[in-house]
This record gives C-alpha cells, sequence and structure tokens, in this order.
C-alpha cells in the first residue's frame, strides 16, 4: 500500500514536471526495489530518459547523463541474474 501511494505520488510529480530529473531517479529507484518485475522497472527507465532536456539547457544535461548510466547499469544487472553473462 505504502509502494502505491509513493508510486502514484511520483507518477503526479513526472507528469507536472517530466524534466525534473530526480524525480525519475527516485521512480526507477523505487521500482527497482519493490519490484521483482524487471519490465515495470524498464518501462519507468524508457518513459525517464524519452524526456530528452532542451538543447538550451545544459543544466539539465548532467542529469539526464547520470539517467542513462543508471538505466545501463540495471540492464547489466537484469542480464546477470537472468544468466545472461555475455
Amino acid at each position: 500500500m505504502i509502494i502505491t501511494q509513493k508510486r502514484n505520488h511520483l507518477e503526479l510529480q513526472v507528469a507536472r514536471e517530466p524534466l525534473n530529473y530526480d524525480y525519475w531517479f527516485d521512480y526507477c529507484t523505487l521500482e527497482e526495489q519493490s519490484s521483482s518485475n524487471d519490465a515495470r522497472s524498464r518501462a519507468v527507465y524508457e518513459r525517464a530518459v524519452a524526456n530528452v532536456p532542451p538543447a538550451s539547457e545544459k543544466r539539465f544535461w548532467k542529469r539526464y547523463i547520470y539517467l542513462w548510466i543508471n538505466y545501463a547499469l540495471f540492464e547489466e544487472n537484469a542480464a546477470d541474474a537472468s544468466g545472461d553473462s555475455s
């Protein structure tokens, strides 16, 4: 129940401020820690990285790149957990 409330709160936050990558980090972390369903976590990461910052807004790019790095680490860990070591 608490997870659902947090998820709903974060859904509202990312809907209001899609370029606030701190909210996306929180949401991705919540999904990774609360669900054994990699597809659900992957879907949140996909939504997060789809919010590309405007080219002129350099202040957003560092956080956006870190989001991609976290996504890559998530995929690497998911591949290791599934036994795919290639």
